[in-house]
């Protein structure tokens, strides 16, 4: 019984192991993005890699020291009023893929189609491990959908993705 009280003393004042270790932040970065006529178009994912580097320098985290890194949530939403339609359901087979020079795009997340009056919605996240594409550099994200029907005004959308950052600590 001693031992195990001293090994959680130990524990508890962090000198039970050297002093390395992972530490685990979550970064969540938000793209803006337009449906109109027959494209859906998000801009900023085509530079996703600058964006994530934004982040997790704002955590003060090296992209050299990150061990891990993956999506945890995907939430999209639809930002336009008094438009037709006013839910999500003409978007059919969305999917998020990842990309980065010389490895084959990984999916991330999709979803084959939206409840009626849905304005907002959590697609499922795969479980992909996303180093090495933040190693491979230029990292972009795309979002692809049908569109069925396609909306005849302008529809504003936005994706807002969290990570989870296992982050190497000396």
């Amino acid at each position: 019984m001693g031992t195990w009280k001293t090994l959680a003393w130990l524990l508890g004042l962090g000198l039970a192991g050297p002093g390395c270790g992972v530490d685990i932040v979550e970064i969540e970065i938000s793209e803006q993005g337009q449906v109109g006529m027959a494209a859906l178009s998000f801009p900023g994912m085509e530079q996703f890699s600058a964006s994530l580097g934004r982040s997790l320098s704002d955590k003060d985290v090296d992209p050299d020291d990150v061990d891990s890194l993956r999506l945890i949530r995907l939430q999209l939403y639809h930002r336009s009023l008094g438009v037709d339609p006013a839910d999500l359901t003409f978007l059919h087979d969305l999917r998020l893929e990842a990309t980065a020079a010389g490895l084959a795009a990984a999916s991330l997340a999709s979803q084959a189609e939206f409840a009626p009056g849905a304005r907002e919605a959590d697609l499922p996240p795969a479980d992909v491990e996303l180093k090495p594409f933040l190693e491979a550099g230029g990292m972009r994200l795309e979002l692809d959908a049908r569109l069925d029907p396609p909306p005849a005004a302008l529809i504003e959308l936005e994706a807002v993705l969290r990570f989870r950052v296992d982050v190497d600590v000396l």
